[in-house]
């Protein structure tokens, strides 16, 4: 049947499209976004998602920002040593509030101390680990404003040359995070906080879960 191959080669860009640039890349709303100060306004990656994040601030060397079929894949090239700042974006903001996790390689420091916040405050709630891996916990309460962001700043200094991922991940609530995590598995938590592209596939489909992944290599 004729539908086979073209779902082999719809598969193929998925799995390898990130890593060899075989997807067109085009114009992003992460170009236009200021820090705290701009408009900032999530995008689904997810069918249904309400969060993004990206990376600010002058020690970025390159990025490149592709969008796939379910999630759009963001590369950025930062200088080894350098302290920039993470923003996350959360859209259609629940009544009860929203928590997110964020989940690093060790030598990536987040700063909690200096976040800042606006629209809805964002309180940290201190790190926790699933599967051996480091995840930083932070809850938005819902002050009225169907849309939050918050930025904490970031230093890289795991290695120049190192490759390797950030996830943030948002939900309702902190079991509903634990759960898809869970549901994942430590290999192939393992292989996306590594940076390996492919792995991104086992987080399509999730439920009642939001997410947004970010590449890193150091120079």
């Amino acid at each position: 049947m004729r539908w086979k191959p073209l779902f082999a080669v719809l598969l193929g860009l998925l799995m390898i499209g990130v890593t060899a640039g075989s997807a067109m890349a085009i114009p992003s709303i992460y170009n236009e976004q200021q820090e705290m100060g701009g408009s900032i306004k999530p995008q689904s990656v997810t069918p249904g998602a309400a969060l993004e994040a990206y990376l600010t601030g002058s020690g970025i060397q390159d990025k490149r920002i592709i969008h796939l079929i379910f999630f759009a894949y963001k590369h950025y090239k930062v200088k080894h040593g350098s302290k920039l700042s993470l923003v996350v974006g959360i859209g259609k903001l629940p009544i009860g509030g929203y928590r997110v996790w964020i989940g690093v390689q060790s030598g990536v420091t987040l700063y909690p101390n200096e976040m800042e916040w606006k629209w809805n405050e964002v309180r940290y709630e201190g790190t926790t680990k699933k599967w051996g891996k480091p995840f930083h916990k932070f809850k938005i309460e819902n002050s009225g404003w169907a849309m939050s962001s918050f930025k904490v700043p970031i230093k890289f200094s795991k290695g120049k040359g190192k490759s390797y991922g950030i996830l943030v991940i948002g939900a309702n609530t902190y079991d509903e995070i634990d759960t898809f995590l869970s549901n994942l598995g430590g290999t192939l938590l393992g292989y996306v906080l590594a940076g390996v592209a492919g792995a991104l596939t086992g987080l399509l489909g999730a439920s009642g879960v939001s997410y947004d992944y970010i590449k890193i290599t150091e120079v």
